[in-house]
């Protein structure tokens, strides 16, 4: 009987180590591999048009608890899964505000890192955002400037505006005592973060853009009055 060539059972003996070696690194680390390969991929984005910004007639109560009709534009924007799992406990929060002055954006230094609220439940955080989905959540609202005054959160406290001059409302889930969530005319970067308890936060800024022009056409209303756009 021919015995074996010593070099060729070396040879088997450090393949079977070397993928004994992979197979325990695999079993090791697969619940990260397959976290990571199955992670969620959150986004956020502005659609400037309608049904996601658009005006209508609000009907709501006033500061001496009368029903009343008013002109409002609304502004949503898209909360985004791209992933292939599950994001929970999603939030979005405005992590900082700057004003353009001159040349220079400026911090708006009264204004607070805070959570939006999502579309139609006005929570912190939404509980489940599915893969390939999206979710809209509330960014903000421009009043009639007309009636402005006949409602509570719609002005800033202690300032005295015309009432041909628009303000927009940035739809927090306070709503703070001192009004820096009211935004008067100018431009701004807006900078959002949205994360969940199972993915890494994603930063984007906008420029929302306000004229203080009040137009009661939508479309006019969107060219002259208000812009949002993304700007990374």
């Amino acid at each position: 009987m021919q015995n074996c060539d010593p070099s060729l059972t070396d040879w088997l003996q450090a393949v079977g180590t070397v993928g004994a070696v992979i197979a325990a690194f695999i079993f090791y680390f697969w619940d990260k591999i397959s976290n990571w390969w199955n992670r969620p991929t959150l986004d956020i984005a502005i659609n400037f048009r309608p049904p996601y910004c658009h005006g209508f007639r609000w009907i709501r109560e006033n500061v001496g608890h009368v029903t009343m009709e008013v002109h409002c534009y609304w502004f949503r924007m898209t909360v985004s899964n791209r992933g292939n799992q599950t994001a929970k406990n999603v939030e979005v929060v405005v992590s900082q505000l700057r004003r353009k002055v001159g040349d220079v954006w400026e911090r708006v230094a009264e204004f607070l890192p805070c959570n939006l609220g999502w579309t139609h439940t006005s929570q912190q955080y939404m509980p489940l955002l599915l893969p390939q989905t999206t979710k809209e959540v509330e960014l903000g609202r421009i009043l009639d400037p007309a009636a402005r005054l006949e409602f509570d959160g719609e002005s800033i406290p202690g300032v005295k505006w015309s009432s041909s001059i628009t303000l927009f409302r940035v739809a927090l889930t306070v709503n703070p005592v001192t009004g820096y969530n009211i935004l008067r005319p100018g431009e701004y970067e807006v900078t959002c973060m949205v994360g969940a308890e199972n993915c890494k936060p994603v930063t984007r800024t906008f420029i929302l853009a306000l004229s203080g022009s009040w137009e009661v056409d939508e479309g006019q209303m969107f060219k002259k009055g208000i812009e949002i756009s993304r700007s990374n």
